[in-house]
């Protein structure tokens, strides 16, 4: 930030950095954005491709390469002996990112209120769709991430299939639909294995519990001490409601007490 470089693309060649409390962090310093919502291959990407490319277009642009790095992935281990719970996605940052972490934060926001108003719908609802939703990263951080997307679209469902939602359940219906309207818009191109069926591109934090209570995952995705030197700094987690939510969610299903 500090050097003032706007990147066209930054690609982690990593394991576990594909959520958006990563794309984030890097709205203002990058288009795009790959990562892997998974545990990746000491191989990593396909080198060879993805500068062969290069050379043969030199003047292609971040949106072409992101295209060209996501499916040079996919063919280099779609169909071999790897693990097919690989993912890969690029992700458009700026505006569009910022604009789906503001309609996460809308939705914080009408689960909370209705948390208190229509609680034992609610309650339902979301705990049945963190239930039938892909869960990422099981191999090394159990319960603690899943796909956004998937997720929304569960809660969606769930929310519909009620006979006489209450004003407030329709503005939340509402809401998921808005979501799921920007999806490619922001998720520009992705890749996952067999094993992940249900993987968008971009996972989100959502604990199950009581399983993942004594975890040092659980304990530091909330803010202790606001405007203190012990504030979680995640830009995600101070701006949006989503750890409000998952704090009120949690004291109302009674895995824990009042904040």
């Amino acid at each position: 930030e500090e050097s003032d470089v706007n990147f066209d693309l930054i690609g982690f060649d990593a394991s576990q950095m594909g959520q958006i409390e990563t794309a984030y962090e890097f709205r203002d310093l990058s288009d795009i954005l790959i990562f892997s919502q998974e545990t990746g291959q000491e191989n990593g990407w396909d080198y060879t491709a993805i500068l062969s490319a290069l050379v043969n277009k030199p003047s292609m642009i971040g949106d072409e390469l992101s295209t060209v790095i996501v499916d040079s992935y996919r063919d280099f281990y779609e169909g071999t002996t790897y693990p097919s719970y690989l993912t890969i996605s690029a992700i458009r940052l700026g505006k569009d990112i910022h604009d789906l972490a503001m309609r996460i934060d809308t939705l914080a926001g009408l689960l909370i209120e209705g948390l208190t108003s229509e609680r034992l719908v609610l309650l339902a609802a979301i705990g049945t769709a963190r239930e039938e939703t892909q869960e990422m990263n099981p191999l090394t951080s159990l319960y603690v991430y899943v796909d956004l997307m998937d997720l929304i679209e569960n809660l969606q469902g769930q929310l519909e299939a009620e006979t006489n939602p209450s004003p407030l359940v329709k503005q939340i219906i509402e809401e998921t639909g808005a979501i799921l309207a920007i999806r490619d818009e922001v998720i520009l191109s992705e890749y996952h294995g067999e094993a992940r069926p249900d993987a968008n591109g971009l996972s989100i934090v959502f604990f199950r519990l009581p399983e993942v209570m004594n975890t040092s995952e659980y304990s530091t995705y909330k803010i202790y001490f606001p405007d203190s030197a012990d504030e979680n700094q995640i830009l995600f987690i101070k701006e949006t409601r989503w750890d409000e939510f998952l704090q009120t969610y949690y004291v109302k299903e009674g895995f824990i007490t009042e904040p």
